[in-house]
């Protein structure tokens, strides 16, 4: 394991994460008010506001899963699924209200372990069999 990959894998990906949500933010704030005139955006505000979120997270996770696969030589998918569940269990510790941490906040640890593990995938180096073609 390599504690120096963990370590800035996982404040690469909590600034990721941070950055994404602010775009996030500023993105639903401006679509919020520019559509009140649009029928579409106010019946379906709710389902496009989840799958925005939902995208923002995934593609939060693949980036900070694809840097710290960078940052390894060996077991990269492993340190970026470490750092994919230590960022998406900070980040619901974070948030203070015990309340929140129901069957959900199950299935956003597990998706942020998931994202981060492909995003680790994605930053692996071909296989040799796959040079020789």
């Amino acid at each position: 394991m390599s504690i120096k990959a963990l370590f800035i894998g996982t404040i690469l990906t909590i600034v990721i994460l941070l950055t994404g949500q602010l775009a996030y933010i500023l993105l639903a704030s401006y679509i919020g008010t520019a559509s009140t005139d649009y029928t579409f955006f106010k019946e379906y505000k709710e389902p496009l506001w989840f799958c925005l979120s939902a995208g923002t997270y995934a593609i939060c996770f693949i980036c900070g899963g694809l840097f710290t696969s960078i940052l390894t030589d060996k077991r990269k998918i492993t340190h970026a699924a470490i750092v994919g569940f230590t960022v998406a269990a900070l980040s619901l510790l974070g948030a203070g209200d015990s309340t929140l941490l129901n069957y959900k906040a199950i299935i956003i640890v597990i998706a942020g372990l998931a994202f981060s593990a492909l995003g680790g995938k994605i930053g692996c180096d071909p296989a040799p069999s796959e040079l020789k073609n």
